[in-house]
C-alpha cells in the first residue's frame, strides 16, 4: 500500500475496497448519504469510524486520519528495552502522593510565594 496517500485518497481507497460507497456506509453504520457527504465535503473520513474501517478493510489509521491518528514517527526498538525497565511510572494523584509522606516536597505550597 502506498504510503503517501492523502486523507482523501485514503477515503477512496476504503470506498472501493470495500466495493461500493453502500458497502462503506454499512461498515460504519451510517447511511449511504453519509459517506457522500464525506466524499464531496470533508474529503476525510472521520475519526469515530476510523478504526473500524482499518480493522474491517486493513487500510492504516493514520492514512485515514492522520490528524487524530497521526503518523507515529519515533520507535523504541524492542533490544533497547531491558526486563526490568518500565516503559513508564505509576501517574499519581495529589491525594495519592500525601498518602506517601511530604507532599510539599513533591508539589509546592500556595500559602508560600
Amino acid at each position: 500500500m502506498e504510503r503517501n496517500l492523502t486523507p482523501f485518497e485514503a477515503l477512496k481507497l476504503a470506498v472501493e475496497k470495500a466495493g461500493s460507497q453502500a458497502k462503506l456506509a454499512e461498515i460504519c453504520g451510517v447511511s449511504q448519504t453519509a459517506v457522500w457527504k464525506w466524499l464531496q465535503s470533508c474529503k476525510m473520513l472521520p475519526g469515530e469510524y476510523v478504526l473500524t474501517v482499518e480493522a474491517e478493510l486493513g487500510i492504516p489509521r493514520h492514512l485515514l486520519n492522520p490528524k487524530f491518528y497521526p503518523l507515529e514517527t519515533v520507535a523504541i526498538p524492542v533490544s533497547a528495552i531491558g526486563e526490568e525497565t518500565p516503559l513508564c511510572g505509576p501517574i499519581l494523584t495529589a491525594r495519592m502522593l500525601a498518602g506517601h509522606g511530604n507532599i510539599h516536597a513533591v508539589l509546592p505550597r500556595k500559602d508560600v510565594a
